[in-house]
């Protein structure tokens, strides 16, 4: 028994350390996407100094802390958000194993292929997140790669009889109304990006969580305007833009690691 738990502890570890490692990547991505500077080339550089950053000062979550969040050359602030978006990897990394059954010591040849699946996904929504939350955009190279992948993973399920003919139309069916809004307000209620979103959400999801991920995220989305427009009126006053998609990928994580019908939409299946 303890040596299961130990071989189990040990799995989770390495997980998680890979989990922080692709999470320093994908801040590479995040910090290079749509700057005309290679994602895959390059070595990085402190912001402010320019200096070429050696490998102890890259080591994932260990650097920032060792360093206290600054350049060891110019004393420069280090951004929060790189220890975030590893330490946030790497607990993500971590459910995927859990949900996908994956051991690195006990390999499946099912488990291995839904996990890389997960994490590609999984990877892919957290460099949406964070872009959007910066920039207030969702990027196309990396949103159309995250519906491609969702729907071939959704087609894979219904071939297999674990997904039903509507939760192949789930990601039509959730895109439907915001591309509704996006036309009719032209843009200022919602953007055409989110409606993509929610086109690659549905596929990953299926309709039950799907729409539960659609209806959380509204909620979700309105309730912190309504705080930040009590709280900070100056800064998110009337009319001021909240990015909309990182609400949608929290909401989606949440039930693709959940996996329960909190509102009970399945019921509806019995109607078609």
């Amino acid at each position: 028994m303890f040596y299961t738990i130990d071989m189990e502890f040990l799995n989770l570890g390495i997980i998680f350390v890979l989990g922080t490692i692709i999470g320093s990547f994908l801040n590479v991505v995040i910090y290079r996407l749509n700057t005309g500077v290679s994602i895959t080339t390059g070595r990085s550089r402190c912001f402010s100094c320019n200096k070429t950053l050696v490998w102890y000062e890259l080591i994932p979550l260990v650097s920032y802390f060792v360093q206290k969040g600054r350049c060891r050359v110019c004393l420069s602030k280090v951004s929060i958000q790189y220890p975030l978006v590893e330490l946030a990897t790497g607990i993500l990394f971590v459910l995927c194993a859990y949900s996908t059954s994956f051991a690195l010591f006990a390999l499946t040849i099912e488990s291995v292929l839904m996990f890389k699946v997960y994490v590609i996904l999984v990877s892919l929504l957290v460099v949406l997140f964070v872009y959007d939350l910066k920039h207030k955009i969702l990027p196309s190279s990396i949103l159309y790669p995250f519906v491609s992948i969702s729907f071939v993973y959704a087609l894979i399920l219904y071939a297999q009889g674990i997904r039903s003919g509507l939760d192949i139309l789930a990601g039509v069916l959730l895109a439907l109304p915001i591309f509704f809004l996006w036309t009719i307000s032209k843009g200022k209620w919602i953007g055409f990006a989110d409606g993509v979103l929610f086109l690659g959400v549905g596929f990953l999801l299926g309709f039950a969580l799907g729409v539960n991920a659609f209806l959380f995220s509204f909620w979700g989305g309105a309730l912190i305007a309504i705080i930040l427009t009590y709280v900070l009126p100056k800064k998110f006053g009337f009319g001021s833009e909240i990015p909309f998609g990182p609400f949608i990928i929290l909401a989606t994580l949440f039930f693709l690691f959940v996996q329960r019908d909190i509102l009970g939409v399945s019921l509806l299946y019995d109607l078609f």
